[in-house]
């Protein structure tokens, strides 16, 4: 006897899975609350074929959520409201509106990461949302209460960033300023945008952006709290030292505690009215693995250095890695970044001045003038660099990502460091065995289950995307080394040798 027809879509991966429209009729809900919804819930689509596709266990396990039931009585409040505002009734209008249900997602976010670990690990795209949506113009888009409201938790991050000392790696591209910290022994990297006026494209769906930030902005404030409380740092932060006085009697204390904290110039005050004291891990380098996987340590890189910025220099990104390292800075007191300036720029003990322009005509003798990128490199190399490739109109060297993969870690070799060692430490480290070659290699492939062939392709075909990619990179690199030549400046701006 033959076998059971077998009917399409009832076996193999298409079984697991249901499309979009079938999603919407089980949880009977509208494409927008639905959206919403997976968004809160961390519910994300798969591409299969084409085909938008949502796993089947992920929508049952929608099925009985809290939310469903807020998003129905929602609508039906929404339906009241405008009912009342087509029949002008004003008093039920307002009432109605008073009384709209408000979304609490704190049970949300504490079914969704139920330990502190789970939180840090989807902290990267939170945090550069935040960063993006905190640079953002207040638009119909995007109103004025949600940039306040980023605006005001990126602060506090970086905040906890300079009193932790956490700050590892920085990198300087086109999209923004990349910024990685290490957070409970894991990496946490966002960007901050350059200080430009952001242009909004016309393309984006803005209410899916608005569910983002809803999520992000209740999420981001808990990890804030639990990180100031790590620390044993008030939350929300305070000043430490001294009230809240300035010359301007018209400014209130809220706003000025506001604008002292956007300065990142100030310390904060600890539950213990004194300055906080962070647990060290004990390090042993025998052990480590190689050089280039050992964290730098920068805590302590601009100890005993004073920088003054320019006024073409953006504060923020510059700011915040100087504070991080233990170095003072202060800027130009102007109408707009009059809080938190410490000292003038005519203070003799100043060691560094930052400028993005030509030298200017007057030059106090002391300190060096040096452009932007040096703060950056030297956070990168561990150590502060040599000033002279760094002078005002000098072309600056290479700045490299200390993204970059192990294969090209030898090019920091530029910043001075010893190439021997690091070649000794992965000699030991090498196998002795012998790898496969090519035919070899063909003839394990073929031996390979269908299943397991597939996936092996497409293993194959990333790498050779990725090595396509790095050839394309080296070729630039080189042609990009060939343009570089010595600039011989003759100036009397003081060198030195840090």
């Amino acid at each position: 006897m033959a076998g059971k027809l077998k009917k399409k879509g009832d076996v193999g991966k298409i079984a697991a899975h249901l499309t979009r429209g079938q999603a919407l009729r089980k949880l009977q809900l509208s494409l927008a609350n639905f959206r919403r919804l997976c968004i809160y819930k961390g519910v994300f689509p798969r591409e299969m074929k084409g085909k938008i596709m949502y796993y089947k266990k992920d929508i049952a396990f929608l099925t009985h959520d809290r939310l469903i039931s807020f998003f129905r009585e929602e609508r039906v409040h929404r339906k009241k409201i405008k009912k009342a505002a087509l029949g002008k009734d004003e008093r039920s209008y307002k009432d109605l509106v008073a009384t709209l249900p408000r979304l609490d997602l704190s049970m949300v976010i504490k079914d969704r990461y139920p330990s502190f670990d789970d939180a840090i690990k989807d902290l990267d795209d939170a945090l550069s949302l935040i960063f993006t949506l905190s640079t953002m113009p207040g638009t119909t888009r995007v109103s004025a209460e949600v940039v306040q409201e980023c605006h005001r938790l990126s602060i506090e991050f970086l905040h906890f960033v300079i009193a932790s000392k956490s700050l590892k790696k920085v990198f300087i591209s086109v999209k923004g300023y990349y910024f990685q910290a290490k957070i409970n022994d894991r990496p946490v990297t966002w960007i901050i945008p350059h200080n430009l006026v952001p242009i909004i494209p016309k393309d984006i769906d803005f209410k899916i952006i608005k569910s983002f930030s809803e999520f992000y902005m209740t999420y981001v404030g808990f990890v804030n709290c639990h990180l100031f409380n790590s620390i044993n740092i008030i939350y929300p932060p305070k000043i430490f030292g001294g009230t809240l006085q300035h010359k301007n009697s018209k400014v209130s204390n809220n706003d000025l505690l506001h604008e002292l904290l956007n300065s990142l110039n100030y310390d904060l005050k600890s539950n213990n009215d004194s300055t906080p004291k962070l647990p060290q891990i004990d390090s042993f380098p025998e052990y480590n693995e190689s050089p280039i996987t050992r964290s730098i340590n920068t805590s302590n890189l601009f100890v005993g250095k004073k920088f003054f910025l320019s006024r073409e220099v953006p504060k923020l990104p510059i700011i915040f890695p100087i504070k991080c390292c233990g170095g003072l800075v202060s800027w130009e007191d102007d109408s707009k970044s009059k809080y938190g300036v410490l000292f003038s720029e005519d203070d003799s003990s100043i060691t560094h001045q930052i400028i993005d322009r030509p030298a200017p005509h007057r030059l106090i003798i002391g300190r060096v003038y040096i452009q932007p990128q040096w703060i950056f490199d030297s956070i990168n190399n561990g150590e502060c660099v040599s000033t002279n490739q760094y002078l005002p109109e000098a072309i600056l060297p290479s700045h490299l990502s200390p993204f970059c993969s192990d294969k090209y870690r030898n090019l920091i070799e530029q910043f001075g460091t010893d190439k021997t060692n690091l070649q000794n430490d992965q000699s030991e480290g090498t196998s002795t065995r012998k790898p496969m070659t090519d035919e070899q290699k063909k003839m394990a492939a073929l031996s390979l289950p269908r299943k397991k062939k597939k996936l092996y392709d497409k293993l194959i075909k990333i790498r050779k995307t990725k090595v396509k990619a790095e050839t394309k990179l080296e070729q630039k690199r080189a042609l990009l080394s060939q343009k570089d030549k010595p600039l011989h400046i003759q100036s009397s701006i003081p060198v030195e040798e840090i």
